[in-house]
């Protein structure tokens, strides 16, 4: 597969310029992830207490367990929510500063609050592509994979024809088909390489939070200038 020869070469050249830019996101994002989980978790256990004191005192023990679980439960939903409404535009900023950078211009870390402008689309596209592939995988862990080529494309399309959200998954799909085995074999391949990096303490997660959106972003890059390519997105009436 000469393509997959391609994007090695563009990826060793992506890297070269905005492998500082991948580094720091991961840093980032690897903070501000636990900040926030612990977050949630102090305010869920707070907010627990508070109910099973509150059903305590109405001297009502299932009341206070019942209490303890829904303010517990829901406070860290709500914090998964705020979770999602935090990472969803910081994604799609971090894809606009790295596509400025492609085109030459000033990769700008102020680039990273513009993805709050397209908040609405980009977790609703969130929500869309969670709940494609956990059908896939409720189906069987195997599908997971086939349908994992399709998916891939979203944000990156978002951050740069500020696309609405099925938009954005249905120009995902038409650039998954057109070369879906290679992403295919390619993807399976850095699933199963993520993995086993993921587990090494501290460096792992910082890896692998930094390795798929720079590749995914040096394909994406490159499908789009493909003639072929556009040929479809324009059939589609994605091409802008």
């Amino acid at each position: 597969m000469n393509i997959l020869s391609d994007w090695s070469e563009a990826f060793g050249a992506h890297i070269s310029r905005f492998g500082a830019h991948y580094a720091g996101w991961a840093l980032g994002v690897t903070a501000l992830s636990i900040f926030l989980v612990f977050f949630g978790i102090l305010v869920s256990l707070a907010l627990g207490g508070v109910g099973f004191a509150i059903g305590m005192a109405m001297d009502a023990q299932d009341m206070a367990a019942l209490l303890a679980l829904a303010l517990g439960g829901g406070s860290f939903a709500a914090c998964t929510l705020m979770m999602m409404m935090i990472f969803v535009p910081l994604q799609i900023g971090f894809f606009k500063m790295i596509q400025a950078g492609m085109r030459g211009e000033e990769a700008s870390p102020r680039l990273l609050l513009s993805g709050f402008r397209q908040l609405v689309p980009g977790v609703i596209h969130a929500i869309l592509y969670s709940a494609v592939v956990t059908t896939a995988m409720m189906l069987c862990f195997f599908p997971m994979f086939l349908v994992l080529p399709l998916c891939l494309f979203g944000f990156p399309a978002i951050a740069e024809r500020e696309l609405g959200p099925v938009d954005a998954l249905r120009l995902s799909f038409t650039l998954g088909r057109s070369h879906y085995l290679p992403l295919l074999v390619l993807y399976g391949a850095l699933f199963f390489v993520t993995m086993i990096i993921s587990n090494v303490p501290l460096i792992g997660p910082l890896v692998v939070t930094a390795l798929w959106p720079a590749i995914t972003m040096t394909i994406y890059a490159d499908l789009v200038q493909r003639e072929s390519v556009q040929i479809k997105l324009e059939a589609a009436g994605l091409l802008t």
